[in-house]
């Protein structure tokens, strides 16, 4: 991701999910942005709303953090639709998961309602040979580790040296096509 604004810089990190990544946007000091128009708090966040309505790959949403860290207006709750119906048609699933999200926005207690979910994103279809993997001495969770990191990115530690975290994934090039991996 790449953004700027006289107002900010933005670094970016991975997140633990291979179909989800987070930006941490510095605000520069208020001292250097008072006084001038749109640089507070609320226009610069309705800025980054707007400039990332457009994405057509996916979904952007910007989150304010409390300015006390575990006193802040903004909680969560997490929740999966399932669909019952044996198919694995993700259009479906998709338009019930809008539906859930139109529904409870009508709520006055919630707001910002998003999901992660996209009908759309790419669905890759992997059959391990279990047999051949114990046969290996490569136990099936080790497979679907490697796989995940393969696929997307794995997190690897606590270590944060120069504000990254340390996480392993493939290059881009192979994370953008699809995989034949084998065990041999």
């Amino acid at each position: 991701m790449s953004w700027r604004s006289p107002a900010c810089r933005c670094s970016t990190s991975n997140s633990s999910l291979a179909n989800a990544g987070v930006a941490y946007v510095i605000l520069k000091d208020w001292g250097v942005r008072a006084g001038q128009p749109g640089q507070d708090l609320r226009s610069i966040v309705m800025h980054i709303a707007r400039a990332t309505q457009v994405l057509q790959d996916g979904r952007a949403f910007p989150l304010v953090p409390p300015a006390i860290q575990g006193i802040g207006n903004a909680g969560g709750f997490q929740m999966q639709v399932e669909q019952r119906d044996g198919s694995f048609d993700y259009v479906k699933l998709q338009n019930a998961t809008q539906n859930v999200i139109e529904q409870a926005s009508t709520q006055s207690g919630l707001s910002n309602l998003v999901t992660s979910f996209r009908a759309g994103a790419p669905h890759v279809r992997v059959d391990v040979d279990r047999s051949k993997a114990e046969t290996l001495k490569v136990s099936i969770g080790e497979v679907f580790t490697t796989l995940s990191s393969y696929l997307g990115s794995a997190y690897v530690n606590r270590f944060n040296k120069f504000g990254h975290q340390p996480c392993r994934s493939s290059c881009r090039p192979i994370r953008s096509t699809a995989p034949s991996p084998t065990i041999s």
